[in-house]
C-alpha cells in the first residue's frame, strides 16, 4: 500500500522547489496543469485540466485548457500580424488543417516548436563580438 502524503510533507517539498515551476500531473509528454484547489473536511482536492474522459487515449485525447489557450494565442498572433488578408487566411487555414489531420499531441508539439523558434529569432546573440 502506498503511503498517503500529508500537507506538511507536500509543503516541505514545495518549499524546496523554485517558485517558477508549474504544478502538473500525468506523464511528461502530456502534463495536466493544476487549475484549482479546495478543501473538504480534512482533505485537499486538486483539479487538473485533463482531457475529456470519453476521448482519452494516445491519438484522440482532445485538447486540455492550457493547450486551447495556446491555440487561441496563435490565432490572435495571426490576426494581429502586419500582413494582408490572404496571408492571414492561409495561416489560419494551415492551423485548421493541422488540427484536422494530426493528433492533438502532434498539433501541440508543432505549436510549441514554432513558439520556441519564434522566440529564438528575437533573442540577442550569445556570441561575443571580437574587435
Amino acid at each position: 500500500m502506498q503511503k498517503i502524503v500529508k500537507v506538511s510533507e507536500l509543503k516541505n517539498l514545495l518549499d524546496s522547489l523554485p517558485d517558477t515551476l508549474d504544478v502538473v500531473t500525468g506523464d511528461e509528454w502530456l502534463p495536466e496543469q493544476l487549475v484549482s484547489a479546495s478543501t473538504v473536511g480534512d482533505m485537499l482536492f486538486l483539479e487538473f485540466d485533463n482531457a475529456p474522459e470519453d476521448i482519452q487515449g494516445d491519438e484522440a485525447r482532445g485538447f486540455v485548457e492550457h493547450e486551447v489557450e495556446m491555440i487561441r494565442d496563435k490565432f490572435e498572433q495571426i490576426i494581429t500580424e502586419n500582413s494582408d488578408a490572404k496571408s492571414k487566411a492561409d495561416a489560419i487555414l494551415a492551423l485548421f488543417l493541422l488540427g484536422h489531420e494530426l493528433s492533438s499531441c502532434e498539433v501541440i508539439e508543432i505549436l510549441e516548436e514554432s513558439e520556441q523558434n519564434h522566440q529564438a529569432q528575437f533573442e540577442p546573440s550569445q556570441e561575443a563580438e571580437t574587435v
